[in-house]
């Protein structure tokens, strides 16, 4: 069953690798990685460690999400997911087409894709 509009209140942009770039230097895993925009999508945005977690203050907590979406074939575990100006590097990567849903657990990083997709 796919995930409600309600929960789905986050405009998700989706950046994927560039393969043009991914040449010399700029090889894959390297700083010289760049990302395209494909598209936006809505989702939904939690944390994904618990409320104990956050309270003990273990500071991996406050930059590990869980993020739904529905079913596209935009993302896949290389790409990028910015939101509120902030970008996500996918670490785990579940979907199921016929449920219509893709669950993520992504770490927020430091790099800075693009324009705040609040702006497209």
């Amino acid at each position: 069953m796919a995930y409600s509009s309600g929960l789905l209140n986050k405009k998700i942009a989706i950046w994927a690798v560039n393969r043009d770039n991914q040449t010399g230097k700029a090889g894959r895993g390297s700083a010289g990685v760049k990302y395209d925009c494909l598209g936006c999508v809505w989702g939904a945005i939690t944390w994904s460690k618990g409320m104990r977690a956050m309270r003990e203050g273990a500071l991996e907590a406050y930059d590990v999400v869980m993020i739904r979406m529905r079913w596209n074939s935009l993302v896949d575990k290389d790409s990028r997911l910015t939101c509120e100006g902030k970008t996500y590097q996918i670490l785990q990567f579940n979907s199921d087409r016929r449920e219509n849903q893709i669950q993520i657990t992504a770490q927020q990083t430091n790099e800075q894709l693009g324009r705040d997709e609040k702006t497209t």
